[in-house]
């Protein structure tokens, strides 16, 4: 299944984020795709901002493919 992120999700509240964070793990294991539709956003969000390096890599990857 292919999810797709939007800047308002990005920025979401902490319910919001560790929702995305759920599916992130899932896109790790090849489960899910992650599409974010704003990727010239994804450094300023606070998803990004709060994320461990590991996870900041997936998600920069995930934009990349989504441009």
């Amino acid at each position: 299944m292919r999810f797709a992120v939007l800047t308002a999700a990005m920025n979401g509240g902490e319910a919001v984020l560790n929702a995305l964070d759920v599916i992130a793990r899932r896109v790790e294991f090849e489960i899910h795709e992650l599409e974010i539709n704003a990727a010239d956003e994804l450094e300023s969000s606070l998803w990004y901002q709060g994320s461990r390096r590991d996870r900041r890599r997936l998600l920069e990857l995930a934009s990349q493919a989504s441009a």
